[in-house]
């Protein structure tokens, strides 16, 4: 199959039968997907069987806002046609991390092959499980993701059994504590020959530099992968993230009914001037620029969805506006897995994949080997900084030593009830955990040498009922004190005399958060900082995960102290601190 799968043009989307759509590219798709994996257009992901297509070629390319390089194209179907196996890996929020699913689902498979992804990036899915139970068996991702449907296509078109879709998504990231905060070099495969990046989910500050530093880290490779930047559509711009209608409840709570209170007097989907100003601001001004640049691939959710909301598809399809779209969306930014979102946001990355492929068909042999590539002088001097960085979080195993050591709870006590009924419906929550290559060289979890009012919190149930590992030390008591151990010495990076950053990743929420103090306490120094998880009376009713920094000195075992602050913003004090980073930056 690899020397055919190459010949046809288009055959990653041809071959899923777009033959049958009509010119009109919102006319009802009726055919339902392939059922044997022998057939080379979608894999039979069973999230998406008996599900119809309501667009078309035509919609999709609305969603290409840049196609990138064919230079990264050729070097990406020839690895498919030599019969070689493709590595695939995305970034972002809980937008990649629920609802990309994955490809290879046991963390054997990935070890046997050299890669050894964050464990806690595949929990268990369904059902009270136990912290024994999570602690000893192989996790397995979530199914049915989008771009675990793009890899089963992949798959289906050049079978190889090694083909690979590691999913680094952490709920709650954006991308720039993705760049600058995760150890993201410490969870990535060596090679990778394709790169997924969420851009907008979660907006944050210094977003340009974050994008162009990523893109310029894999593309310094010998042989640079396949890029593209995902920007997601918003479905909640301007309409009452603080409470008033929006289409967030909307979707969530009603499923998109016109009659229910908050549809009732909302704009149509995608029609106000708000919704425009974001994705001119966040997708055309920040992260296109930086795709043009780069000459990497850019595909624009935004460009799909207007123009299938202004349609009259959904009077065909006897629904309203709200409801067409809670078909593709079940909030403001997750798509509904349960129906065509996912394999909506599928054929748009097939469809970029075929565009590129279809435009090296159009070339020569000697103009497809004459193709290059050359890495163009930084945007921003700023973003050509790389970091090595050293990681402290939680694992499975690390929470039961911390039990036998009696910093934490029994685990059977820490039961899903109890976390939800302390951090009801907070579905945004981040934790940062990375291994290494090697499975028996995981980073280091908290040295703890003093807890006092601090509690190990592993996992909870979402508002859709899912068990979700979400582990960090929680409190919410004023006074309370941590203190762990850490190693911030760089030998051979940093001279001696050289401070270094120590990056603490919070919670940052809407109801009853406090302020922390940051100190070094023993063996290295440093000015204290404080951090306030409380975003304010005004603030968008989401928990998102931030970071505070500290320049300290050097040393093998320097003690640092989170304390929880008697003063506050808000009507409480509860802090939760999920990592630690040590990083020291580099030009690269």
């Amino acid at each position: 199959m690899s020397g055919g799968g190459f010949t046809l043009a288009a055959l990653v989307l041809v071959c899923w039968s777009l033959r049958a759509l009509s010119v009109n590219s919102n006319e009802k798709y009726v055919k339902t997907l392939p059922h044997h994996i022998s057939d080379p257009r979608w894999a039979p992901l069973e999230v998406w069987r008996n599900k119809t297509r309501f667009w078309g070629r035509p919609l999709l390319d609305g969603g290409v806002l840049h196609l990138g390089d064919l230079a990264h194209f050729q070097r990406f179907f020839a690895k498919l046609e030599r019969g070689e196996r493709i590595v695939a890996v995305a970034y972002g929020s809980s937008f990649i991390h629920d609802f990309a699913g994955c490809f290879q689902t046991s963390l054997h498979a990935l070890w046997d092959l050299g890669i050894v992804p964050n464990p806690m990036l595949y929990p268990q899915q369904g059902g009270d499980v136990r912290m024994e139970d999570f602690a000893s068996t192989a996790p397995r991702c979530a199914s049915g993701g989008f771009i675990e449907g793009v890899m089963a296509s992949i798959n289906a078109t050049w079978p190889h059994p090694g083909h690979i879709f590691v999913n680094n998504g952490k709920g709650g990231a954006c991308l720039t504590y993705i760049v600058e905060a995760s150890c993201m070099s410490s969870f990535t495969p060596k090679q990778v020959d394709l790169v997924l990046l969420d851009t907008v989910t979660n907006p944050c500050e210094d977003m340009e530099q974050s994008a162009e530093k990523m893109v310029r880290q894999f593309m310094s490779q010998p042989s640079p992968p396949l890029i593209a930047f995902l920007s997601n559509a918003h479905t909640c711009v301007g309409q009452g993230l603080l409470g008033g209608p929006c289409a967030l409840e909307c979707l969530r709570e009603h499923q998109g009914n016109r009659s229910a209170a908050p549809c009732q007097n909302l704009p149509d989907p995608y029609t106000t001037r708000d919704e425009q100003e974001f994705e001119d601001q966040y997708v055309r001004n920040v992260h296109n620029p930086v795709a043009l640049h780069y000459g990497i691939g850019h595909l624009n959710y935004w460009g799909i969805i207007k123009p299938l909301m202004r349609s009259p598809v959904n009077e065909r399809l006897g629904l309203t506006k709200y409801e067409l779209l809670y078909r593709i969306y079940k909030d403001w930014v997750h798509f509904n897995k349960d129906d065509v979102g996912t394999m909506w946001a599928a054929d748009a990355i097939l469809h970029w994949l075929a565009r590129g492929q279809e435009a090296l068909n159009r070339l020569t042999p000697q103009e497809r080997s004459a193709l290059t590539w050359t890495m163009p002088a930084p945007m921003l001097q700023s973003a050509t900084t790389h970091y090595t960085t050293r990681c402290y979080g939680l694992t499975m195993k690390s929470a039961l030593e911390y039990v036998k050591k009696g910093f934490a709870p029994p685990l059977d006590e820490l039961t899903m009830s109890h976390w939800n009924q302390t951090l009801p419906g907070d579905t945004f929550e981040f934790i940062q955990i990375s291994v290494g290559h090697n499975p028996a060289l995981a980073l280091p979890s908290f040295d703890i040498v003093a807890n006092i009012g601090w509690q190990l919190q592993m996992y909870y149930r979402t508002s859709d009922g899912w068990p979700k590992l979400k582990p960090g030390w929680v409190t919410d008591k004023p006074g309370s004190v941590l203190e762990f151990v850490v190693d911030s010495s760089f030998a051979g990076i940093a001279a001696p005399t050289d401070k270094v950053e120590a990056l603490f990743a919070f919670t940052k929420s809407y109801d009853h958060w406090g302020i922390a103090q940051f100190c070094c306490v023993a063996n290295c120094t440093c000015a204290c900082v404080e951090a306030d998880a409380y975003v304010g009376p005004e603030g968008k009713k989401t928990s998102l995960v931030h970071t505070v920094s500290l320049a300290v000195s050097q040393h093998e075992r320097c003690v640092l102290r989170a304390e929880v602050l008697q003063r506050t913003a808000s009507d409480g004090h509860r802090f939760k601190l999920a990592s630690v980073v040590l990083r020291v930056g580099q030009k690269l």
